[in-house]
C-alpha cells in the first residue's frame, strides 16, 4: 500500500476558538503571522494575530470584540520524523485590543492571559494581613479571583503585611519576590514556585551552536555585565528584639573573606528587618534578584513547541557562554515558517 507522501510532511496547524467556536479554518487563509509570548513570571502570557483583510471580512463581521475569549494551540506534524507528532497548548486569552490598518487591509488582534484580564491584575486593594504566610495569602488570592493554587516554595511566615492600594497580584508578587519567590497564572492557577529550585533543576533540553540536529540554534546572542551585577556577598542589618540592639547579618555564598581589596563585592541593603531569620532571606533573594542579568542571552531555533518558559536549558558549544540557562521569556512564531525564539539568564548556584 503506498503512503500518502502529503500526509508524512511535516506542517504546523494553528488551532484557534473565538467565542467559544472553532475558527480555525477561518483564520488559516487570511494569516500572515501567529506570536505566542510564554511569560516565565511577572507579565501576561500573550498571542498576537495578524491577518490580511483583501476580502473585507475581518474588519466587519469577523473581528471580535474586545473582551472575547480565545483560544489557541500549535500542532506540529511529522515534525521530527513521520508520525512524531507534538503540540503547544498556548492557552485561554481574552481580546484586549484589535486594529485595523492599511493598504494594503490588515488587521491584528492581540489578546492577553484570560485569567489576568479581570480584577486580580486591575482592581487595587487596600488592607493588612496579619499573622499569615505567603501561601496563606496566594490561597485566599487564588480562591478570591476563581484560580487553583500551585505552591511549590518553601513556607514564609509573617507577623503582619500591608496591601495598600495594590491589586492582588502585584501585592502578591512583591511578597513573592522579596522571599525568592516567583509567580506565574496560567490556565486558571495561580503558580508559585522557588527561584533557587527553578534554577536547581536538571536541563530539559539541551540547544548546540553548530550541526545538523533539531536542537540547533539558528541564531544566538550571549551579554556578560558588570555594572549592577556581580556581587559576591549581601549585607543586611537587623534588629534584636531582646536587646534592641542592631546587627549585620552578612549572606556570602563564595565563602571568599571581605577585605580591603575587594575580593567579595558586597551588596549592602538598605533597608532594616526585624529578625537574623529575616535577615538571612532577604539578603540571599536579593543577591539573587541583583545577580540574575549579569550573564544573559536569546536564542532562535526551529520551531519546537517543548521549549516554554520557566524550564532549564543546557547550552553548548558556545565557549564560557556554555551551561545551564533558566528560560525567562519564549516566543513561538508561525509565519513562512515556525520558530522558537527564548530569552535566557544563566542559572545561579545559591
Amino acid at each position: 500500500m503506498d503512503v500518502n507522501q502529503n500526509e508524512l510532511a511535516r506542517r504546523v496547524i494553528l488551532a484557534v476558538t473565538i467565542g467559544g467556536h472553532d475558527a480555525t479554518s477561518y483564520i488559516d487563509p487570511y494569516l500572515t503571522s501567529f506570536t505566542f509570548s510564554d511569560q516565565a513570571e511577572g507579565k501576561s502570557d500573550e498571542i498576537q494575530i495578524e491577518l490580511h483583510d483583501r476580502d473585507g471580512k475581518w474588519r466587519n463581521g469577523w473581528l471580535p470584540a474586545k473582551g472575547t475569549h480565545i483560544t489557541a494551540s500549535i500542532r506540529c506534524l511529522n515534525w521530527q520524523g513521520p508520525a512524531q507528532n507534538l503540540s503547544l497548548n498556548c492557552g485561554a486569552f481574552t481580546c484586549d485590543e484589535v486594529s485595523y490598518s492599511g493598504p494594503p487591509d490588515k488587521v491584528s488582534i492581540k489578546a492577553v492571559s484570560a485569567s489576568l484580564a479581570g480584577p486580580l491584575r486591575e482592581t487595587e486593594n487596600t488592607q493588612p494581613w496579619e499573622a499569615s504566610s505567603l501561601e496563606g495569602v496566594a490561597g485566599d488570592i487564588a480562591g478570591k479571583n476563581g484560580l487553583t493554587l500551585m505552591y511549590q516554595a518553601g513556607a514564609h511566615t509573617f507577623n503582619r503585611q500591608d496591601q495598600r492600594g495594590e491589586s492582588d497580584l502585584a501585592f502578591l508578587t512583591r511578597l513573592a519576590e522579596e522571599r525568592g519567590v516567583s509567580v506565574k497564572v496560567r490556565e486558571e492557577h495561580l503558580i508559585l514556585y522557588s527561584a533557587q529550585d527553578a534554577d536547581a533543576r536538571a536541563a530539559a533540553l539541551t540547544f548546540q551552536r553548530s550541526g545538523a540536529g533539531y536542537n540547533t540554534v539558528s541564531e544566538y546572542s550571549f551579554q556578560e555585565k558588570s555594572e549592577g551585577t556581580g556581587f559576591t556577598a549581601c549585607e543586611v542589618q537587623y534588629s534584636d528584639p531582646a536587646s534592641g540592639q542592631t546587627h549585620t547579618y552578612t549572606y556570602n555564598p563564595s565563602g571568599k573573606p571581605l577585605d580591603e581589596e575587594n575580593t567579595v563585592k558586597p551588596l549592602v541593603m538598605d533597608r532594616r528587618v526585624e529578625s537574623e531569620a529575616d535577615a538571612m532571606k532577604l539578603a540571599q533573594n536579593s543577591l539573587r534578584a541583583q545577580n540574575q542579568s549579569e550573564c544573559t542571552g536569546s536564542f532562535t531555533i526551529m520551531g519546537h513547541p517543548g521549549l516554554v518558559a520557566g524550564m532549564t536549558v543546557s547550552m553548548s558549544g558556545f565557549g564560557r557562554f556554555d551551561g545551564a540557562y533558566f528560560v525567562t521569556k519564549a516566543d513561538h512564531k508561525i509565519g513562512d515558517k515556525y520558530t522558537t525564539s527564548a530569552e535566557i539568564r544563566r542559572v545561579l548556584g545559591y
